[in-house]
């Protein structure tokens, strides 16, 4: 017990006296810790937080990020609108087509 308690001096009551003292110390300690770890977490946590947002290459990342957000939300309403896009230059096209060839079709008739 003396070893324990490194008093060599005390009687085994008395270390053991000083070892549950001890004990419940560390358990105090442990129970300390265990309130104050979490605590240390979120201000480190915070603190790298404020630290990379102070970060030119990460507040360009953003930015960048924000920019192509804002490039797929004009493809994704392009996309919406594409096929009825298409539809008119297709009808257009024939439109003219059609145009072109009662055109070529009349002067065929009148060279006849």
């Amino acid at each position: 017990m003396a070893r324990i308690t490194g008093d060599a001096d005390l009687s085994a009551f008395a270390a053991v006296g000083t070892l549950d003292s001890r004990i419940q110390d560390i358990a105090d300690r442990l129970n300390v810790y265990a309130q104050q770890i979490p605590k240390q977490i979120l201000w480190s946590t915070a603190l790298i937080r404020e630290e990379i947002g102070q970060n030119e290459g990460v507040q360009t990342l953003v930015q960048d990020v924000h920019d192509m957000n804002a490039s797929l939300e004009r493809l994704s309403t392009l996309e919406d609108r594409l096929p009825r896009l298409i539809q008119d230059q297709v009808e257009v096209g024939m439109s003219g087509l059609t145009g072109e060839l009662e055109l070529l079709k009349q002067e065929m008739d009148t060279q006849r």
